[in-house]
């Protein structure tokens, strides 16, 4: 892809964004300053609804994909996004592309009726899983190495020492190791104290916001059966537990799927707005 004549990485097509998006860090690269922008009077907003106060303006700029080539009228924001730039769904009507993101190709109809296809460069992701390939090699021990059985024979714990150490300080690393073998862990049950943040997963939330107890939403009759033999089931699966004295409380909302089945989904809706989010404007 380039603008204004100069070729760009990094560019995304979202078919739900309203407004097409430039980093403020771009205009630099496209020999644009501020002067070039035009004032709007457009409201930016995230997914959480949050307005956004750093736009700076709409630039005009000549966008070309492969044959396709379409002057687009672009919001000049100030935003550490992962992309460089980001196409609407009006661009993507216009040029008449329909994107495709499990093949990260484009496929644009030309006026001659004959499909134009663009792909992704992969280049740079074969080389990152060579470096991965390369990294993941297993590290093998230098020296050769002894067995040495600090437990007994029917409570064997093991480990290893080199053989090239001279008989002296072989001795004294091995008594070291029996005197202070109580201090390691051999098996999982010897590890009680471990912090439950190793396996824990927690959500972010935002500093200063407060924890919501959503009121309880009363359903039909007819519905809380359903809810209740759906609960149940996720219960006997151990897909979900009984959890007292929570801080976030969020709703149920069933939803009837197309084969007359309910599927039981949450209202996140609050817990969402007390996530931080990445800085990824779509409307």
């Amino acid at each position: 892809m380039t603008i204004e004549g100069r070729r760009i990485e990094k560019v995304l097509v979202d078919g739900g964004a309203t407004i097409n998006l430039l980093p403020r860090t771009m205009l630099k690269f496209l020999g644009k300053t501020e002067k070039d922008l035009r004032p709007h009077n457009i409201v930016i907003s995230d997914y959480a609804g949050n307005n956004n106060e750093g736009s700076n303006g709409m630039l005009l700029l000549d966008v070309q994909i492969g044959s396709t080539r379409r002057l687009t009228m672009f919001v000049v924001v100030d935003s550490k996004a992962n992309f460089n730039v980001l196409l609407r769904r009006e661009w993507i009507h216009g040029v008449r592309v329909v994107p495709s993101t499990l093949h990260q190709k484009l496929f644009f109809w030309n006026d001659d009726g004959k499909i134009e296809v663009v792909e992704t460069d992969y280049k740079k992701g074969q080389f990152g899983f060579e470096t991965m390939e390369h990294l993941t090699q297993r590290m093998e021990a230098q020296d050769p190495l002894e067995e040495v059985n600090l437990g007994t024979e029917e409570d064997r714990r093991v480990t290893y020492v080199s053989k090239l150490l001279n008989d002296t300080l072989k001795e004294q690393i091995i008594c070291t190791l029996r005197q202070y073998k109580d201090y390691f862990a051999w098996n999982y049950h010897e590890m009680p104290g471990l912090d439950r943040k190793i396996i824990e997963h927690r959500l972010p939330i935002t500093p200063g916001n407060r924890t919501i107890k959503q009121s309880p939403r009363r359903f039909a009759l007819n519905v809380m059966d359903k809810i209740k033999e759906e609960i149940e089931r996720l219960l006997k699966a151990k897909f979900i537990r009984t959890s007292r004295y929570v801080e976030w409380l969020s709703n149920i909302v069933p939803v009837i799927k197309n084969n007359g089945k309910m599927r039981i989904c949450i209202n996140f809706r609050d817990l969402n707005a007390a996530t931080p989010k990445d800085d990824y404007l779509c409307r």
